[in-house]
């Protein structure tokens, strides 16, 4: 890492943000069932896409060094 990025506690922190989030969207999908209003599908697409692309990058950046 360099000195500008974010620090491993940070990475890890968005790791556990990311799957909160798509704990909380899998909850939601429980309770209520599948989006049928494009409303819906759009707040599990952009939730659900920004959850693994935060989660993804931060794995990616942990791994990577």
């Amino acid at each position: 890492m360099n000195k500008f990025g974010p620090s491993r506690s940070e990475l890890k922190f968005r790791i556990l943000m990311s799957a909160v989030i798509l704990g909380l969207l899998i909850i939601a999908m429980a309770i209520k069932g599948v989006p049928r209003s494009l409303v819906g599908i759009e707040l599990f697409v952009f939730g659900g896409g920004f959850a693994v692309f935060l989660g993804g990058t931060s794995l990616w950046k942990l791994l990577r060094g």
